[in-house]
Parts: structure tokens; C-alpha cells; sequence
């Protein structure tokens, strides 16, 4: 599970039927999202979307929280986030700026 207080780029909030999540790009893990539930309370990591960059996106809720998210949920989720993720490098390219996911992974930052 990821550390929450770790760098990371915050990549969106969403309502999904009630639960808002968030989903950040941990910089230890450039092509990972990292989902945490913000509401209802406490917050929690929820679960990560993997191999987005290799276009071939992949959910996994973690194992206590899997019962509470319907495959529909499911596919919110990594749908919303997944388009997050991509926007986000978009317009890092389009801004002719680095990426600073990037380059803390080359460790340049």
C-alpha cells in the first residue's frame, strides 16, 4: 500500500455513488494511480490502477474493501481516473513543461 505522505501528483477527486475518491500518481510509481476514498470517513487507500502508460490499464481494490465496489463502480473508477492520468501528461506536453512525475522517476528532481 502506498504512503499517502509521499510525493505525489494529485490527479482528480470523484463522486461514485457516494464515496469520494481521489486518485494521485505516487512518484515512486510513475505509471500507477493510487485510489483513496476520502469520504465516507476515515480515509483510506482503496486500491491502484496499474500499466496505464502501457495501455493496458488494470484496477485492483485492495482485498478488504473489494465487496463495497460493484463491477460497474469498478469501471467508473478506472474509467475517470485512468482519463486523469492521461490528461495530466497531455497537458504536461502541451505546456512544453516536465513532467515532474518523470523526472523524480529519472531522479532529476
Amino acid at each position: 500500500m502506498s504512503d499517502p505522505c509521499q510525493p505525489a501528483a494529485k490527479i482528480g477527486t470523484g463522486d461514485f455513488t457516494g464515496r469520494v475518491v481521489s486518485g494521485r500518481i505516487p512518484h515512486a510509481e510513475p505509471d500507477s494511480v493510487v485510489l483513496r476514498r476520502l469520504y465516507p470517513q476515515p480515509p483510506v487507500d482503496i486500491g491502484v490502477i496499474d500499466r496505464i502508460e502501457a495501455g493496458s490499464a488494470r484496477l485492483a481494490i485492495h482485498p478488504p474493501h473489494r465487496s463495497a465496489w460493484s463491477d460497474a463502480d469498478r469501471a467508473a473508477l478506472e474509467s475517470f481516473f485512468t482519463a486523469r492520468y492521461r490528461d495530466h501528461h497531455r497537458l504536461a506536453a502541451l505546456l512544453g513543461i516536465a513532467d515532474p512525475i518523470e523526472e523524480s522517476a529519472d531522479g532529476r528532481s
